[in-house]
């Protein structure tokens, strides 16, 4: 279970970390890249860590 989160996880963070990268970021998102950075590097990054210390 905790290896499909942590592979969901790392999907998601894939994806914005792609959508970080673009020019058009905040139209896409109605956010600016360091908002995304910030909810990339803040939770996404420790939630994949949580999980896979519990796989």
């Amino acid at each position: 279970m905790n290896l499909s989160v942590v592979k969901d996880l790392q999907r998601i963070r894939g994806i914005l970390l792609d959508i970080e990268k673009r020019p058009d970021c905040a139209e896409i998102t109605a956010y600016n890249a360091l908002s995304i950075r910030i909810f990339r590097e803040g939770g996404l990054d420790r939630a994949i860590k949580h999980y896979k210390s519990e796989a």
